[in-house]
């Protein structure tokens, strides 16, 4: 959610970044499918979407993206196209941010009112959709059905840990 927010931030200081997300990876990957990366076109970044090559090179589109270019969806086979020795294969959607503003502003105040949301993305560079209600049970991860990715964005967990003895203690830090 920090990139989200992230971008949030650098569209209300009028900055418009673009905003990469892995919409398929097969075999080996550096980052799995909804993982995401913010790319300025001065070539900043916030977030990640595994580093190494494949950074590198949708950081290039990204920029031309954030530059005013429509949005870009691209592939890469990690060993043939980028000579990483991950093997696998991603699939990236590279987007303008500004124009999903809306639609991430929303996210902002469902999950900080704790609710879990689908983040829907058309591939066809129209603006993101939220839907906020009920998730059905089979949706329990991120996907990408006919051009359209839907990502689960849930509030983060809470845990209350009671107590000081030495279990409490023991946890605490790997909470």
């Amino acid at each position: 959610m920090s990139v989200f927010r992230t971008a949030l931030a650098l569209v209300d200081d009028g900055v418009s970044p673009a905003l990469v997300t892995v919409i398929r990876s097969a075999g080996s990957t550096p980052r799995r499918v909804g993982a995401h990366m913010l790319v300025g076109a001065d070539g900043s970044t916030h977030g990640t979407i595994g580093g190494g090559r494949v950074e590198h090179a949708v950081s290039v589109v990204a920029q031309g993206v954030a530059g005013g270019a429509p949005a870009v969806r691209t592939h890469y086979h990690l060993a043939r196209d980028l000579g990483m020795c991950c093997g696998g294969e991603m699939e990236l959607y590279v987007e303008p941010v500004a124009q999903s503003h809306a639609a991430l502003a929303e996210l902002a105040r469902a999950l900080d009112a704790r609710h879990t949301v689908r983040l829907v993305t058309l591939l066809d560079g129209s603006p993101k959709r939220v839907v906020v209600g009920d998730v059905p049970a089979g949706l329990r991860a991120n996907g990408l059905c006919d051009g359209v990715f839907v990502e689960l964005v849930a509030p983060r967990e809470r845990l209350f840990l009671f107590g000081r003895g030495h279990v409490a203690r023991a946890v605490a830090p790997l909470l």
